[in-house]
């Protein structure tokens, strides 16, 4: 093999690598908060920062997973629109209770307690 022959198959390696890492922990048995945004939307800049501190705070990460997705495979319609998956999203994409509150901490600190 060429030295670009073996460069091109370690990146595919890391690709593969990073997307199995971002989608194994799905099935861990715990259920899933999941954001769908997108980088253009406006209302989804504004969240980013509630966002950010929700995904990252210990009483919620050690009862379900927190995590963004691409919102194409999922037939999202309206961004941000965060659900709640029970199951691997991957594999249930249509099972998922729709959050429909106020994007405040709070609620969504309750949004994932009346869920789980």
């Amino acid at each position: 093999m060429t030295s670009i022959q073996v460069a091109v198959v370690l990146v595919v390696l890391l690709i593969a690598a990073y997307l199995f890492s971002k989608t194994e922990h799905l099935s861990d048995g715990k259920g899933s908060i999941v954001l769908f945004s997108q980088d253009w939307c406006s209302a989804c800049k504004e969240f980013k920062p509630t966002w950010d501190k929700f995904k990252n705070m210990k009483e919620i990460t050690d009862l379900v997973n927190v995590v963004e997705l691409d919102p194409q495979p999922f037939n999202v319609g309206s961004y941000p629109t965060i659900r709640f998956y029970k199951k691997d999203p991957h594999q249930y994409p249509d099972e998922f209770v729709l959050y429909d509150s106020q994007r405040t901490l709070g609620d969504l600190m309750k949004f994932v307690r009346d869920n789980i």
